[in-house]
């Protein structure tokens, strides 16, 4: 059995070059995490993965984070008397998302999990992302079996517009000439990335349009 404060500082959530404050911040809300994950198995509470926290062990500490689990000992955030849930990731795309639009929880249960813009975001390495062009052509074998193209035809463009709050796609439209097929956005960012003939190129989330936009907000 690790103590939680041991465990805080062989995190390896954020490097330990960033400032104190950022450093103390990530600490409170993994302390959190962990708290609400108590006993949520039967062999371990957490895991040492991105699958929960990633653990590095006593080897990884470093001097800043063990002044940020120091500095914020025992701390916690809370809502409505309990520790709420901290999720966190290393970059929202400029706005977080509903709980209920990623993990299936109530907002009536999670009030505190609702999507909100995060400017600071832009300084994120992923914010801002890129692939290729294709023609539709090019991408055509990518979505479309010979059995898809005799039913909807040869594809011709995208429909993006059924998104939730935070601008995420909930599915995709493969625009074909004779007629659309929808499929959900998992399924579209599986196809491009697992695909041959997109190379290297990776969508790496459900926030994405066609072309670069000067109306897209989260530049």
């Amino acid at each position: 059995m690790l103590p939680i404060e041991d465990y805080l500082r062989g995190l390896g959530e954020v490097p330990s070059s960033w400032p104190l404050e950022a450093i103390k911040a990530q600490i409170v809300a993994a302390r959190c995490y962990a708290l609400t994950h108590m006993g949520s198995t039967g062999l371990y509470d957490v895991d040492d993965t991105t699958q929960f926290q990633v653990y590095r062990g006593i080897d990884s500490e470093s001097g800043s984070q063990n002044a940020a689990v120091d500095q914020t000992a025992g701390q916690v955030l809370m809502y409505g008397g309990r520790v709420i849930e901290a999720f966190f990731s290393a970059s929202d795309g400029g706005h977080t998302a509903n709980v209920s639009d990623v993990f299936g929880g109530s907002l009536a249960t999670y009030p505190y999990l609702r999507g909100v813009l995060d400017p600071w975001d832009i300084v994120a390495p992923r914010h801002t992302w890129y692939s290729r062009v294709y023609t539709y052509a090019a991408l055509e074998p990518v979505f479309f079996s010979s059995a898809d193209v005799a039913t909807y035809g040869h594809l011709k463009g995208f429909d993006l517009h059924d998104r939730d709050a935070s601008d995420r796609l909930n599915t995709v439209g493969l625009i074909g000439s004779r007629g659309v097929k929808r499929i959900g956005v998992s399924a579209f960012l599986h196809a491009f990335n697992r695909s041959s003939l997109t190379g290297t190129d990776v969508l790496w989330n459900e926030m994405f349009g066609t072309t670069p936009s000067s109306t897209w907000r989260y530049w």
